[in-house]
Parts: C-alpha cells; structure tokens; sequence
C-alpha cells in the first residue's frame, strides 16, 4: 500500500475544515433562498450563486492547503489539470432538492494523486454526517468505521439511482430496467444526489446504485468510499470507466453481478 506524505491527520483535519465552513455557509443561505437566484446551464440543470460561492471557497481553502494542486471543477472548470494532485469538486450536489428545501444534498470532494482518487469527502449539509475515505485506509461516517451490507440476493436489496433528465434518448430502456428491478428487490429510491447515493452504498443503507448522465464531480469522493467499504465499483459493461464514462453501478459485490445482468438487458449496446 503506497503512502502519501500529504495526507496526514492535520491535512486531514483541514480538509474536513474547510469543507465544514462551506457546508455551514450553504446552510445559512438557504434560510433566504428565493427562486428568482436561480439559473439554468440547460433544460432541468440548474444553478445559483450558492454553488459558485460554495466552490470559490472550497478552491481557496485547498489551494492554500495544498499548493500547486489542479482543479476539476462543476462550476468552474479545470485549473491546473497537469498537476500531480488535482482534487474534484462538486460544490453542491443536489441542487435542485437545495433549490426546493429539500434536505438531500452534499459537497461531494476527491483528492487524486497522478490520476489515482486517494481521499473522498462527502459532507451531508442539511444533516451533518460526515463521510470520509482515505485509499488503504478505510471509510469512516462521523469517524465511525463503515462497511458495505452483506445482502446476498437481490430480492433482500434496495437500490439506488437517478433519472438521466439530460439522457432522454435513453429514458424507455431506463424505465424498463427499472421495472426488472422493481420486479425483484425490496425497492429503488432515488434521492437526487449521487454522492449521497454513493456514500449510502458504502455504509450499507443501499446495496446497490446505478446513474448514467453522471460528471466526475458526481462519483470521485463516493467511488473511493464504496471501494474502501468492501463494495465494488465499474461501469455499466463491468469495466472501468466509471469517473468520465459518465456512467456507474456500484454495490456492496455481492450483488454486482445480478446487478449488472438486468442492467445488460436494457442499457447496455
């Protein structure tokens, strides 16, 4: 198992800091949050000056943690992506529940070293929980360690995913996997932030989730954590291509490939 020299528990710690002061300001704005703040990038992709205010703050605090780094960034874009360390934001994930008070949204960060995720935060804003991955050290919630479900058999599952609102191509064959699913599994919830998503497959309230349509800022953080729990990450064929693929299924392993075979009937070319 390699080591990092950066990340240490201060480093750490700080991350976790900075992460927290954005959570904190993204909380108090919503108590004033109107609709008439609200921008669409495109059709049902919304934004508002919460997100951006929240990723210029994220981006100063880990530019002055750790110099020279590179950024993949949803608002903002890439800055420095040549860098030995890059880390990839998400700012707020979940907008539109933030927009609707909904309370399921996150800041979603990964910390890559030469194209490798070695640490995942996922800081859940409206309830405080606190998800945190280092690689080949494990995943904690809240400091407390975490491990994926041991759910065998799908019929014992509930499963997670997204509706592709920018992928309505592919809406009909969503739906009918779906409906396999639903056909076979406790239930499928859907939440409307993958990061969340993810950081729940790693603690074992979901066995398994799927999306397409997704960013890396979506997926880098919670990937981490599902594989650091025990659970197992690909792309809808089973490959790798899951952080720019723009597609993933991740489960607890065991469910993997049952998951993968519905998946196969409906999604897969």
């Amino acid at each position: 198992m390699q080591d990092y020299p950066e990340i240490t528990p201060s480093f750490v710690t700080n991350v976790k800091r900075i992460v927290a002061e954005a959570a904190k300001f993204i909380l108090a704005e919503r108590k004033n949050f109107s609709d008439d703040k609200i921008e669409f990038k495109r059709y049902n992709d919304m934004v508002s000056y919460v997100d951006r205010e929240s990723e210029q703050r994220l981006t100063q605090g880990f530019a002055a943690l750790l110099p020279d780094s590179g950024f993949i960034r949803e608002e903002g874009g890439d800055l420095r992506p040549e860098a030995a360390y890059r880390w990839i934001i998400d700012p707020l994930d979940g907008t539109t529940n933030f927009i609707h008070d909904m309370p399921a949204y996150c800041i979603s960060v990964g910390l890559q070293y030469h194209g490798q995720t070695i640490l995942g935060i996922v800081h859940d804003v409206p309830h405080g929980e606190v998800f945190l991955a280092i690689k080949g050290k494990g995943v904690w919630r809240d400091d407390q360690p975490i491990r994926v479900s041991s759910h065998s058999h799908l019929g014992a599952a509930l499963l997670g995913t997204g509706f592709p609102h920018v992928r309505n191509d592919v809406m009909g064959d969503y739906l009918a996997a779906i409906r396999e699913f639903l056909a076979s599994c406790h239930g499928i919830r859907r939440f409307g932030a993958a990061a969340l998503d993810l950081a729940y497959v790693a603690c074992g309230r979901l066995d398994g989730f799927f999306e397409i349509g997704l960013s890396p800022w979506d997926v880098a953080a919670g990937a981490l954590m599902v594989q650091e729990a025990g659970g197992m990450i690909s792309d809808l064929q089973g490959g790798s291509d899951y952080l720019f693929g723009k597609q993933i299924v991740a489960t607890n392993a065991a469910l993997h490939p049952a998951m993968l075979q519905v998946i196969g009937k409906h999604l897969v070319e």
